[in-house]
């Protein structure tokens, strides 16, 4: 059962409470060393959690956000590989975010949907602001 072999808990609200609030509460309720956030259109690939996890234990102040790739509809295959690249995005005045390969990968920016962290980091920084 694939529920426990992840550890998988369900957490239902009784009202909507909005996207952010809702991530909110499963990140207060994780009881993992390092909380992950992905949205329902997040395909990871196999043994995702690898590259992550050694950035953050590597330094735990670090939060991780993935690629983001595009894929097809049809098929969810990626219509064009980012595999085993460090990649970063910016914001650009053209309010766009282009993503480019990287030595350096510390930004002042993230999307705040896609991310993971070390729960210390977590609890440290509040988790999300829940007026959002």
């Amino acid at each position: 059962d694939e529920v426990e072999l992840w550890k998988l808990k369900f957490i239902r609200h009784e009202h909507f409470t909005g996207l952010i609030n809702a991530k909110s509460v499963g990140g207060w309720q994780a009881t993992g060393d390092i909380i992950t956030f992905l949205d329902c259109h997040v395909k990871p690939d196999i043994h995702w959690t690898e590259p992550i996890s050694k950035y953050i234990y590597e330094n735990p102040k670090t939060v991780v956000v993935p690629t983001v790739t595009s894929l097809d509809p049809n098929t969810w295959e990626e219509t064009r590989s980012v595999a085993g690249t460090t990649r970063c995005c910016k914001l650009t005045w053209n309010v766009d975010f282009p993503w480019y390969n990287a030595e350096d990968t510390r930004v002042p920016i993230m999307i705040g949907g896609l991310l993971a962290m070390h729960r210390n980091m977590w609890e440290y920084t509040g988790g999300y602001d829940s007026g959002m």
